[in-house]
């Protein structure tokens, strides 16, 4: 009995498939549960008025001799505070949720490819007929697969 050959390709997809997901599951859950305890108990999460996070951009002018106080603030600045949490709990999950529907693309496109180099290794009289050759020759795994990615 022949083994099958797509086995270990599907197998690898609903794997890496499930662990984007199981990883969106997570964070979606960690940081609504985050905003939740913050919503529950605004007193002992905040620093100042209001204020849950602050980040701020400074360069460092290396140009300076002498040393001295060289750090420069750009006037960039990040805040997260009671205001804007749920806005920005809802530009944080999308960009995770954007970011692995991109991923899961990746992943379903490197299984196309996986399966077609297997079919066309299996059948390489089609090599011809899918216009990736102009003869059927015997083709190195790595080449046929780069030429289908193309």
């Amino acid at each position: 009995m022949q083994p099958n050959l797509l086995l270990l390709h599907i197998s690898t997809y609903f794997k890496e498939t499930m662990a984007i997901e199981s990883r969106v599951f997570v964070l979606d859950n960690s940081v609504n549960n985050f905003k939740q305890s913050i919503k529950e108990r605004p007193n002992e999460h905040s620093f100042a008025e209001g204020m849950l996070m602050d980040s701020i951009s400074t360069f460092r002018d290396l140009s300076q001799k002498g040393g001295g106080d060289n750090l420069y603030h750009t006037g960039f600045r990040y805040m997260l505070n009671y205001s804007n949490l749920e806005r920005e709990i809802e530009n944080t999950l999308s960009s995770l949720y954007l970011l692995s529907l991109s991923q899961a693309y990746e992943v379903f496109e490197t299984y196309l490819i996986d399966i077609f180099t297997e079919l066309l290794l299996l059948f390489p009289m089609h090599i011809v007929t899918t216009n990736l050759f102009s003869e059927s020759f015997i083709i190195p795994r790595e080449i046929l697969r780069n030429q289908i990615k193309q």
